[in-house]
């Protein structure tokens, strides 16, 4: 899900240049990209508890600020999922929509959408919420159903999500 063989050489490049250690969400990818669940897991709970003692100190300007230092709750749902926790990855994202994003001026999590919208499908229908899921699978149809070939992919995958309810459905 998250590129070739879970590369993670630009990671240990950016580390070198800056000599800050990856973020909790990053170090969690690494580690359940290569199997070891009971790191990442440490790593979303850091994660965790840097989030809640972060939020009680200045939770507007982490809300303010999120699409200009970029949002982290993306890679940290991907990880939940892939942990297979599928309640923790929505509860993540649930707050993950359009109208909280800028749009004066630069917002990443524009960018991120579709794929967010397609993770939170997969783990609505992993979790039996069908209608939900539907739901968000359209949605991501519908954004980039006119994509270029590097988006086809969530297009894709989203279609296929489509297809596999309709089959529950009958």
């Amino acid at each position: 899900m998250i590129g070739p063989a879970a590369d993670r050489s630009a990671v240990d490049e950016l580390q070198a240049l800056t000599g800050v250690p990856p973020r909790a969400e990053i170090r969690a990818l690494a580690a359940v990209t290569t199997g070891d669940s009971a790191t990442a897991r440490a790593a979303l709970a850091e994660r965790d508890r840097e989030t809640t003692s972060s939020s009680e100190k200045a939770p507007a300007l982490l809300q303010a600020a999120a699409f200009a230092m970029g949002d982290p709750r993306p890679i940290a749902a991907e990880v939940r999922f892939l942990l297979g926790d599928y309640s923790g990855t929505v509860s993540l994202l649930e707050n993950f929509q359009p109208s909280r994003f800028g749009s004066r001026s630069f917002d990443s999590r524009w960018g991120l959408l579709a794929r967010v919208r397609l993770l939170r499908g997969l783990a609505l229908e992993r979790m039996g919420r069908t209608g939900d899921a539907d739901r968000e699978f359209r949605d991501v149809v519908a954004q980039w159903q006119g994509a270029d070939d590097r988006l086809l992919s969530v297009v894709q995958e989203a279609r296929a999500g489509l297809a596999r309810l309709r089959g529950i459905k009958g």
